[in-house]
């Protein structure tokens, strides 16, 4: 959850650095991205989805006494691609 908190971070300075210079969007990795409200709105959704699905996990995977830690590795990095 703490790679979660620092995602969501990253997403809201990306958010206030908009906001401050009244982009209406912008280009990342070599134009190949466009970050724009729409592109925010899916960043903040897909965290709380993969939020969601780590609570859920988390619950499973305690009463079936199993520790997979790569799982969550593969989550986070699956929503931050």
């Amino acid at each position: 959850m703490i790679g979660v908190l620092f995602s969501a971070a990253g997403v809201y300075k990306i958010q206030l650095w908009m906001t401050a210079s009244n982009a209406s969007g912008s280009y990342g990795l070599m134009r190949s991205m466009l970050v724009d409200h729409f592109a925010i709105y899916f960043f903040y959704l897909f965290l709380g989805g993969h939020s969601h699905c780590h609570i859920d996990v988390g619950q499973l995977l305690e009463t079936e006494h199993e520790n997979r830690g790569e799982y969550y590795a593969l989550m986070l990095l699956s929503v931050v691609a």
